[in-house]
């Protein structure tokens, strides 16, 4: 009896691991859709970049990842790509948050330090250089923190990793 009834909940939480796998898949997917979206429309060669949809693209060539950053963060905008949290660029003090989707900043843990990393934003382009990877409580103030800061949550979704980067130039 008590083996069946082990048996049974094996089952039953295997195929809410495959469940969860999956829309986790699906998220990632829709991810990706819609930050090629932005990025075509924000580098569209007859377009003027829209401020109210895409601050910018950031490109990491370590991850092969180019991505937009959205000018604000909610739980909608994060869903699309990273998200300004606060600063900017021109002012060396911009922090991005993105999920932890692979197409997004899942992949983040694996930047060295001397990375590159780009920021377009209009027509200015902003170089910068991985210094520093640190693993953070949710709570942790990373504004002003390095002149560009760009973070998602852990695997556990307990704590924030924060990549520092310093500005080249």
């Amino acid at each position: 009896m008590m083996r069946r009834i082990l048996r049974t909940l094996g089952g039953v939480l295997l195929v809410c691991g495959l469940a969860l796998a999956g829309y986790n898949q699906q998220q990632d997917a829709a991810a990706v859709r819609a930050s090629q979206t932005l990025v075509r429309c924000y580098t569209a060669p007859t377009a003027a970049p829209n401020a109210d949809t895409t601050q910018g693209v950031l490109e990491l060539p370590t991850l092969g990842l180019t991505l937009p950053v959205q000018p604000a963060c909610t739980p909608e905008t994060l869903q699309n790509g990273p998200c300004r949290q606060f600063g900017s660029a021109a002012q060396g003090d911009l922090v991005v948050a993105g999920h932890n989707y692979r197409s997004q900043f899942g992949k983040l843990n694996r930047l060295c330090a001397g990375d590159a990393v780009t920021f377009t934003a209009g027509d200015a382009v902003y170089a910068y250089t991985v210094q520093t990877l640190r693993v953070v409580t949710p709570d942790t103030d990373l504004q002003g923190e390095a002149p560009l800061v760009l973070y998602t949550c852990t695997d556990s979704g307990a704590e924030r990793l924060a990549v520092f980067c310093d500005r080249q130039g």
